[in-house]
């Protein structure tokens, strides 16, 4: 009987460590790419710049905000929990929108909800 459960508990804490290192990659790629579009953002003679939202957004449920503020760096903070991560840089006077990540959370400070948009 020991060794089913043995075998379980393997399977169980292989996928733990499947998803976190698949959370791990995707937090590391949506970092490097805001980090490009905030370099951009110090030079107001740069062209528009937008990165096509990839990545399944839903590796950030269940993170709580300190974890996303550490992987992801300093997010647009709106009211009532939500918080989005712009993907995009405009020249100065230009109007538009881009590729934003979006994430609602919820009373203690978790993620709830994780998604791709468009601003406008």
């Amino acid at each position: 009987m020991s060794r089913p459960i043995s075998l379980l508990a393997v399977i169980v804490l292989l996928g733990c460590a499947s998803a976190a290192t698949q959370r791990g990659r995707q937090l590391a790629v949506y970092r490097t790419e805001l980090d490009q579009v905030r370099a951009r953002e110090r030079d107001p003679t740069e062209p528009r710049f937008e990165l096509k939202p990839h990545g399944d957004a839903s590796v950030l449920i269940g993170m709580t905000k300190a974890e996303i503020r550490a992987a992801l760096g300093q997010p647009f903070e709106n009211p009532l929990n939500h918080w989005t991560y712009s993907f995009y840089k405009l020249p100065p006077g230009v109007a538009g929108g881009g590729p934003e990540l979006s994430l609602y959370f919820d009373p203690s400070e978790r993620c709830e909800k994780a998604f791709w948009e468009y601003s406008e």
